[in-house]
């Protein structure tokens, strides 16, 4: 015999047999109910501060950053000096001895094959001043001090500090499931007393790389200003995303349900006996869990809780 009042011994009984157990078992256990209502499945991933249609300056030219000439958050004109960029790194005494061999090469091959080789770049010991080609914020550098840089590069964005946005980066199989409009949940962990707040996903771009970018708005209705009015650009937030809800589903708090060998399933009280019941479950919404498949369960049913 096990002993009475002992609610983990009735969910260890009930994952040995087929389901009755005595009736007073777990007397003084703790009791949820299965209950009918909607279930959003979320996911949670970081995300970056950003500001809305920022205008991305990439790298003229191949080199290294030199310095970042204001900080994030500046406000600047048309013109004004954002980066400085310095010449890329010289090449290795290998890559220098392979480079005279290709010009010894181009040389034996004639004037006409040299002159075709050479493209006439920039002089790589100048630098090169990157400077605001619109009135604006610094709102991200994408690029830290004595990093390399490829032409092309994204390196500084400048954009409207009253329009913010969360970048999310989330693996293709689940961003694909994320549309615009769908509601999101940010959360400062940076702050004292962090407190969710209710945001909006306001664009999914194409999957890139097996990867999705998701932009979740978090200025405009709804969206509390004392909450989140301190935040500036590369600051980073937890935020999660409903990737699906189904509205009316059978549930149970995630605490009752239990797993063994045959699958998941719930210890039921019927009055008379406890009764194992074997379920399915679905989405989970923080501490609620949908059942798919509830078998004998239903609404109102009370479930042990060990």
């Amino acid at each position: 015999r096990w002993e009475r009042g002992d609610p983990q011994r009735v969910v260890e009984l009930a994952s040995q047999t087929d389901g009755e157990v005595g009736r007073d078992v777990a007397s003084d256990a703790r009791i949820e109910l299965v209950d009918r209502g909607a279930v959003r499945e979320r996911v949670t991933a970081d995300g970056v501060v950003a500001l809305a249609d920022a205008q991305v300056i990439v790298a003229p030219v191949d080199g290294r950053v030199q310095r970042r000439v204001v900080a994030v958050g500046s406000r600047v004109e048309e013109g004004d000096d954002l980066l400085v960029l310095g010449p890329p790194p010289r090449p290795s005494v290998d890559d220098a001895d392979a480079a005279t061999q290709n010009e010894a090469t181009a040389e034996d091959a004639g004037p006409d094959r040299a002159d075709s080789d050479s493209d006439g770049g920039a002089d790589d010991s100048v630098e090169v001043v990157i400077r605001s080609p619109a009135e604006g914020t610094v709102g991200r550098y994408p690029v830290r001090t004595s990093e390399v840089v490829a032409q092309g590069d994204p390196l500084v964005e400048i954009g409207d500090p009253a329009r913010r946005i969360v970048l999310v980066e989330l693996d293709a199989s689940i961003g694909v499931r994320i549309d615009v409009g769908t509601g999101a949940v940010v959360t400062d962990p940076a702050s004292a007393t962090p407190e969710p707040t209710a945001a909006t996903v306001s664009a999914v771009r194409s999957a890139v790389d097996g990867v999705v970018r998701v932009d979740v708005a978090i200025d405009g209705p709804g969206v509390s200003a004392d909450a989140l009015g301190a935040l500036e650009a590369g600051d980073r937030l937890i935020v999660s995303i409903a990737v699906r809800e189904l509205s009316d589903v059978l549930r149970v708090p995630t605490s009752a349900l239990r797993s063994d060998d045959r699958g998941e399933f719930l210890v039921v009280d019927r009055g008379d006996r406890w009764e194992r019941v074997d379920v399915v479950t679905g989405p989970r919404d923080g501490d609620v869990v949908s059942l798919l498949s509830p078998g004998d369960a239903r609404v109102g049913d009370r479930v042990v809780v060990p």
